[in-house]
């Protein structure tokens, strides 16, 4: 059935009636998809009917509440989940949500220690944003976000400058409106991670295990091989020494957020990242 048809045969269609529809976005645009999905809402509302349709693509599914989608699966055996996110539903379907922004970052330590904080805090939020970093640092994100303004509104994807922590200074992060978000803590990335390090060698946190191969023990023998180093040096070694310094990052995010400040701080900046955008807070 066309698109045309089948809201035709909508309008037609008595008050309270159930109708169930078969995958009706098939073979439209993406663009078009989200059309029909707002076609059939209204027509939902005007006409009091009730919908049960099948769909794979987030285009028709992405503007419905959670509650009102479930995921039906038949492995390993037949099952209905509900609840799960429009990111979520489409992960498993194999399918890749719309980059909804791009967010400049000074560095690219700030940039993994954004995308591993954000991973646990709104993991929905950071598969729908393109995360860059400016290699001219503070003044690079304030040049590019303030720059490519004009640009993001034509083109409809914004891009969102967040600076270092050690950069706040008092100002409003949690606005919505504020120019820049700022990551969690006061000091640069690299200092943050070293310091919740050395907080947990001298006892804050005993039950942090890191998620990295030796466990506890290796962990303390690298810190203590790198004493001495400064920050740059310290963390490279230590990403060295693991195969990766975004395996390092992700791993120290886990005990950062353990701090109830930093926790709160990293969810203030995905609130500011979801007011600049308008969506909804999880």
């Amino acid at each position: 059935m066309t698109e045309p048809c089948l809201l035709w045969r909508l309008t037609l269609a008595d008050p309270g009636t159930v109708v169930l529809l078969e995958e009706p976005e098939s073979h439209l645009a993406s663009y078009s998809q989200s059309a029909l999905a707002d076609a059939i809402v209204s027509l939902v509302i005007d006409r009091d009917l009730t919908i049960v349709t099948s769909s794979h693509s987030p285009g028709l599914f992405e503007r419905l509440p959670d509650t009102h989608t479930v995921l039906l699966t038949s492995s390993p055996r037949p099952e209905i989940r509900g609840n799960l996110g429009t990111t979520e539903l489409a992960r498993h379907l194999g399918l890749s949500m719309a980059t909804q922004a791009m967010v400049v970052l000074e560095d690219v330590v700030a940039g993994e220690l954004m995308i591993s904080l954000m991973s646990r805090v709104d993991r929905v939020l950071i598969s729908t944003v393109s995360v860059k970093y400016a290699k001219s640092g503070e003044s690079g994100v304030a040049r590019v976000a303030s720059e490519l303004v004009d640009v993001a509104k034509v083109e409809t994807l914004p891009v969102l400058g967040v600076l270092d922590g050690d950069q706040r200074s008092g100002k409003g992060y949690n606005s919505s409106s504020a120019i820049f978000g700022y990551l969690p803590g006061s000091v640069a990335p690299e200092v943050l991670l070293r310091e919740a390090l050395n907080g947990w060698r001298d006892g804050d946190y005993p039950d942090w295990e890191p998620s990295l191969p030796g466990g506890s023990a290796r962990m303390r023998m690298e810190l203590e091989r790198l004493d001495g180093f400064d920050h740059h040096d310290w963390l490279h070694d230590l990403g060295v020494a693991y195969g990766g310094r975004s395996k390092v990052v992700e791993c120290i995010a886990g005990l950062l957020l353990k701090n109830s400040e930093v926790l709160e701080q990293a969810k203030g900046l995905a609130g500011w990242i979801r007011g600049r955008l308008g969506i909804t807070t999880t």
